[in-house]
Parts: C-alpha cells; sequence; structure tokens
C-alpha cells in the first residue's frame, strides 16, 4: 500500500471507532494478524464456497461484491462498493477469514487511495429461504467483519425469525458502531433510500443485472 492509502485506511479505523485511538489499534493489529496467519488473498480460498447449488439452484452462503464486469462494480447513492452477502459463510473460522479476506481484497479496487473505505453490505436472506443454517457463529462472523479496514452499513433483507433472534441476543457483544449500522427490513423497500435503481439487483426491483457464474469467471479471468 502506499502512504496516502494507509493514511485512509487508518483514518477508517479512527472513524469507525468514534475517533478511539484504542480501539482502532486493536482492530488494526487484529487485521494484520488475519493477514500474517492466512496470507495473501487468492482465489483459491473462495472456489469451494462461492457460486451456484447445482441442485437447488440458489446461491451457496458466500458474499459476492456487486462487479459489473466491465471495470466497475454497483455503488451505493453515495458512491460506496455494494457487497452481497447470501448467508452467513457455512464453514470454519479460517476458511471463512480467508473469504472476507479474498472479497476485501475485491473491493479495495473500487476504492481510491484518497477516499475512506466504505462499504454498504446487502445481507439478502430471500433467495436462500429455508436454507440457512442456524449453526453458524453469525454473531462472530460479524464480529471478524468489523475487524477490516473499512466503515460500513449492513442492511438485512428478509431474515428469518431465527435469524432476527439470534442477532437480538448477540447485539450485546458486537462492536457498538455494528449495531448502529446494521438495519432489518423483510422487504427490499429500505434498499431505496440507499441504492439508485441502476444499482439495484433486478430480484431488489432495480435493473444492475448481476450473475455469479459470470462473475466467477471474470475473477479466473482477472485475478
Amino acid at each position: 500500500m502506499d502512504e496516502d492509502n494507509d493514511a485512509m485506511l487508518a483514518a477508517a479505523y479512527l472513524q469507525d471507532c468514534k475517533w478511539n485511538e484504542t480501539d482502532a489499534v486493536q482492530r488494526i493489529m487484529a487485521y494484520l494478524q488475519s493477514v500474517k496467519v492466512h496470507g495473501s488473498p487468492h482465489i483459491s480460498h473462495i472456489l469451494p464456497y462461492v457460486g451456484v447449488d447445482l441442485v437447488t439452484n440458489r446461491p451457496k452462503p458466500c458474499g459476492v461484491l456487486l462487479e459489473n464486469l466491465k471495470g466497475g462494480c454497483a455503488r451505493d447513492k453515495k458512491g460506496n462498493p455494494i457487497v452481497v452477502i447470501y448467508g452467513a459463510f457455512e464453514c470454519d473460522g479460517d476458511n471463512a477469514i480467508k473469504q472476507m479476506n479474498f472479497l476485501m481484497h475485491r473491493v479495495r479496487r473500487y476504492i481510491a487511495s484518497t477516499e475512506l473505505p466504505f462499504v454498504t453490505y446487502v445481507f439478502d436472506s430471500a433467495p436462500r429461504a429455508g436454507l440457512h443454517s442456524m449453526d453458524v457463529p453469525v454473531i462472530s462472523f460479524i464480529r471478524h467483519m468489523s475487524n477490516f479496514p473499512q466503515s460500513f452499513r449492513m442492511i438485512v433483507c428478509g431474515a428469518p425469525a431465527a435469524m432476527v433472534s439470534a442477532w437480538n441476543i448477540g447485539k450485546a457483544v458486537l462492536p457498538r458502531q455494528t449495531v448502529e449500522r446494521t438495519e432489518f427490513c423483510q422487504s427490499y423497500d429500505i434498499l431505496k433510500e440507499y441504492i439508485d435503481t441502476d444499482n439495484m439487483l433486478q430480484s431488489w426491483g432495480g435493473t444492475f443485472s448481476f450473475s455469479i457464474s459470470d462473475y466467477m469467471q471474470h475473477l479466473f479471468d482477472s485475478c
């Protein structure tokens, strides 16, 4: 990373920690340790997990950046990249971290070195309705996500009752900023507040075309 990028990443941590330097340093150290332990992001880290289930034709529980395959990505109304999470990563902790590391590696391609990193996450529960595993440590997954060098907003659409209950129980141990920036909605209506139609998936009522299979081929071609 160059010095400008390092400075903006540090500023993002400080902003997200309400300028509490101790909290920011702790998160930075947690992130650096994760990279040290799990190595540089590589497409092999996501191959077993990102895709469409051949039996149900539904997305696997994974996270994808809405890249348009033309050098850009879908963005919210403030210009921040949009990531879709189709389910808490149903794997062990190390592989979940590797997936997140790779995802953030892709996101950083679309954030200028002079910009504060900010990501809008849409946790889209509807495509995998009835398939979400409640055995996955969702709270631990979200806690790890908060260690990345970014500020973020998370919008959870169509969450099953068990997921909402798990959130309500577990949010007491989550960073305050994570709780404050997470919203739940049973429909996609809330997305209109943050995302223009041409950057919303067709299933959300928008016009942005996206295929996980095409996305994976794009990653093979560009990584």
